[in-house]
């Protein structure tokens, strides 16, 4: 299935090469999920972090920020990132409305499994 990841955004997570794949992306770029055997048609849409949002390119496979938080910026988020990562397609993202954050809070993740509610 396409799938959207979830994840701090830190440069320890965002590297350039890992020794082991337990969840294959779009391994080295357009082909390569076949190349191993997997389907080329469905692979991850997006990486949400607590920074941004970033997406994969259609032609090429290579994950680019798509959109930051206002807490953020494309320049923090190449701080952040252990390869080079496009920001020339980014945008700021408008914040959340409170319907959309209260759903999250009382609904989807109550006890802040995924998203830490912050300290006021």
């Amino acid at each position: 299935c396409n799938t959207i990841l979830m994840i701090q955004h830190e440069k320890r997570r965002f590297v350039e090469q890992v020794d082991y794949v337990t969840s294959p992306g779009w391994i080295d770029g357009p082909g390569g999920r076949e190349r191993e055997g997997l389907p080329g048609n469905r692979g991850p849409a997006a990486v949400v972090t607590d920074k941004g949002v970033m997406k994969f390119d259609e032609k090429t496979r290579r994950m680019y920020l798509a959109g930051y938080y206002e807490t953020s910026s494309p320049e923090e988020i190449i701080r952040c990132t252990g390869f080079e990562i496009d920001v020339s397609r980014a945008e700021k993202m408008e914040p959340p409305e409170q319907e959309v954050i209260r759903m999250i809070r009382e609904e989807i993740d109550p006890d802040q499994a995924f998203i830490k509610v912050p300290s006021e």
